[in-house]
C-alpha cells in the first residue's frame, strides 16, 4: 500500500470540515476529541492524524475520510491538492507584487507632480494658508522654557524645536529668525554679575541655533541674541519669576529690516 501524506490528509481535513464535525469525525472513529492537543481547527485536525498515525489507523481515516467527502477523495490517493495549494500561493505572491509595484508607481507620479509644481513657484493651498499665517511679528517656534540656569534641552523642547525645523523649512529664505535668549538672574552665593547672566542667556540661545541647524536649518538665516530679564526680576529668590525668565524666544523678521 502506498505511503499516506499525512501533512495532506490533515489540510484536508482543516478545509473541508467544521471543528463541530471534527469532533463527530472523532466520535465515529472512537477517538476523544478533548483528549486531542490544540483549540483551533487545524490543530484538532492535525492532532487527529498524528492519534490515527499512532494507532496505525490512517487507512482507517482515509477511508471515512473519502467517503464524508467524495470530492476530495481522489486528492487523498493522487496527491494533486498539493499542487493546487501552491497554485493559489503563488497567485497570491504574484498580485501582492503587482499591487506593490502599483502603490509604488503612483508614489513616484505624485512626487514628481509634487516637485513639479514647487519648481515652478506655484504654492499648494494648505502651504499658502500656513504661510499667510506668518507674518513678520510671527514666530514659527514656541517659547522654550528651561527648569535651571543650564542649557541643556529637554526632550520636549527638542520635539518643539523639530517641529520648529519643518516650519522654517516652509518660510522663504528672505526671512531670517531671530534667536532671543534669556537668563533668569537668582539672589545666590557666589553672586552673579550682569556678564555672567547675558553669558548664559547666549549660550542658551546658541545650544537651540545649533540644534536647529543639524535639523535643517540655515546658519546664515539665523541671528542669535541674549536678553536680559525686566530689571525688577533682577537678584531675586522668586521661584516664578525665575521659572518666567528661563525662556529662549523665536522672531521671524525680514532680511531687508537687518541690512542683510
Amino acid at each position: 500500500m502506498q505511503d499516506i501524506d499525512i501533512v495532506l490528509l490533515a489540510k484536508i481535513i482543516n478545509i473541508h470540515y467544521s471543528l463541530s464535525q471534527i469532533k463527530q469525525l472523532c466520535f465515529e472513529l472512537g477517538v476523544e476529541f478533548d483528549d486531542l492537543d490544540g483549540i483551533g481547527k487545524m490543530d484538532k485536525a492535525r492532532e487527529l492524524v498524528l492519534e490515527m498515525k499512532r494507532q496505525v489507523r490512517l487507512p482507517e481515516l482515509m477511508k471515512k475520510v473519502s467517503m464524508d467527502r467524495p470530492n476530495v477523495a481522489k486528492s487523498l490517493h493522487s496527491k494533486s491538492f498539493r499542487p493546487q495549494i501552491q497554485i493559489h500561493f503563488n497567485r497570491f505572491i504574484r498580485y501582492r507584487w503587482l499591487l506593490l509595484t502599483i502603490l509604488i508607481s503612483i508614489s513616484i507620479v505624485l512626487f514628481i507632480i509634487y516637485k513639479i509644481v514647487i519648481g515652478n513657484g506655484q504654492e499648494i493651498n494648505v502651504i499658502t494658508s500656513e504661510l499667510n499665517m506668518i507674518s513678520v511679528a510671527d514666530s514659527p517656534c514656541p517659547k522654550l522654557y528651561f527648569l535651571s540656569e543650564l542649557s541643556e534641552l529637554s526632550l520636549k523642547n527638542r520635539q518643539i524645536l523639530d517641529n520648529c525645523a519643518i516650519q522654517m523649512d516652509l518660510v522663504n529664505s528672505e526671512s531670517i529668525l531671530r534667536i532671543r535668549g534669556s537668563s533668569a538672574w537668582p539672589l545666590k552665593y557666589p553672586v552673579l554679575t550682569k556678564d555672567d547672566v547675558l553669558k548664559i542667556a547666549d549660550e542658551r540661545a546658541l545650544i537651540v541655533a545649533k540644534y536647529l541647524e543639524t535639523r535643517g536649518v540655515d546658519p546664515k538665516l539665523v541671528i542669535i541674541e541674549p536678553v536680559m530679564p525686566p530689571e525688577d526680576h533682577w537678584e531675586t529668590n522668586d521661584l516664578k519669576i525665575l521659572e518666567k525668565d528661563r525662556f529662549v524666544e523665536f522672531v521671524l523678521e525680514p532680511i531687508a529690516k537687518n541690512g542683510r
